[in-house]
């Protein structure tokens, strides 16, 4: 068995109402148990504390069988006899192990985002755990595995477990293609959702030994305004209003017109050109509401017979979709109809 350089940080992770209170008023200890064999054969518990300053170093008390030892910060209040456990922790050459990894079409400074209608895929792997037997301490035959989530809608601090799971074997878990669990708010529909979700895998003790998150944005919706209703124009309008919500970070928002003239004669063909009206890089996750302004036909160049398409467009790194799409045609001429009756 080998011994353990152990930090001691009681005054630093003591409750909050003991901070302010003289140090000296405190006994600070380490509580090592573990299982070792005796004399005659026997497996026995041995608990050993160690009185240790606030903030230090010190040895172990006692060696670390490769089964496991669990260590224990406790802290006494002298002046009313009260004690507080403050940390634990498992040390063994052998001990619960796991890793959990993302895979989705998005990673922002390391972190995996995805939208709510496109998929992604966590693996898990859990190694170290030992069989449940004589000498093994129950911490090394098994961890917790949890799946919970944030809806951006909870209330700040609240959570929702989805899973809660006992491993006791050595093993890996692999879900793939799955869709986000967060369910939007209200009536809106599931690709509306949007919040994080979290994968941790802890000690039974309650220490964290793996964790994960993806970020989920809905799905951008919009829309195009101040177009009038009949689909042949005498003339542009002022603008056309643009709206688009829960535009995807890193996305773009385009605006763009493609207009059709037809053929001038019998040998020509017709022609089509695309003009781009607004261009918006979405830095973070953003709502627009703008008005693109137009002078008659200028900024089109568009002519009497012509086809103009309008499309709003949001482009991600996952695909580019139309948001709204209005046809116009252009009539610019001016028939006067009239009649003259006799006068008698």
């Amino acid at each position: 068995m080998k011994s353990l350089t152990i930090l001691a940080i009681a005054s630093a992770v003591a409750p909050s109402y003991l901070h302010g209170q003289a140090q000296e008023d405190y006994l600070n200890w380490i509580r090592q148990i573990q299982t070792e064999e005796s004399a005659n054969g026997e497996l026995i518990e041995v608990v050993q504390d160690h009185h240790v300053d606030p903030k230090g170093t010190d040895q172990s008390p006692l060696g670390i069988p490769v089964a496991g030892t669990l260590f224990q910060l406790w802290t006494l209040d002298t002046t009313s006899s009260e004690s507080w456990l403050l940390d634990t922790a498992i040390v063994g050459s052998a001990r619960p192990q796991a890793q959990i990894q993302i895979d989705a079409q998005d990673s922002h400074a390391g972190i995996p985002r995805t939208r709510a209608d496109i998929p992604f895929s966590v693996t898990t792997s859990y190694f170290g755990l030992q069989a449940l037997g004589e000498g093994v301490a129950e911490a090394l035959t098994q961890v917790q595995s949890q799946h919970f989530l944030e809806a951006s809608y909870f209330p700040v601090g609240q959570f929702e477990v989805l899973t809660d799971e006992v491993i006791a074997e050595n093993r890996v878990d692999t879900n793939s293609n799955i869709f986000t669990s967060i369910t939007p708010e209200g009536d809106l529909p599931t690709f509306k959702a949007k919040g994080v979700e979290f994968f941790s895998v802890e000690t039974i003790n309650e220490n964290v030994i793996a964790n994960a998150q993806i970020e989920v944005f809905p799905l951008s919706t919009g829309g195009l305004s101040n177009l009038p209703e009949r689909k042949t124009l005498f003339s542009l309008p002022d603008f056309i209003g643009v709206t688009v919500d829960d535009a995807y970070p890193g996305s773009e928002v385009i605006l763009e017109a493609t207009v059709k003239s037809p053929a001038t004669s019998p040998n020509d063909s017709p022609t089509e050109r695309t003009v781009q009206l607004l261009h918006r890089n979405i830095i973070n996750e953003d709502s627009e509401d703008v008005n693109v302004q137009f002078s008659e036909f200028d900024l089109l160049n568009a002519a009497n017979g012509d086809e103009v398409t309008f499309r709003l467009i949001a482009k991600s790194i996952f695909d580019t979709i139309v948001l709204d799409e209005e046809v116009r045609k252009i009539d610019t001429s001016i028939i006067i109809r009239g009649s003259i009756n006799a006068l008698n």
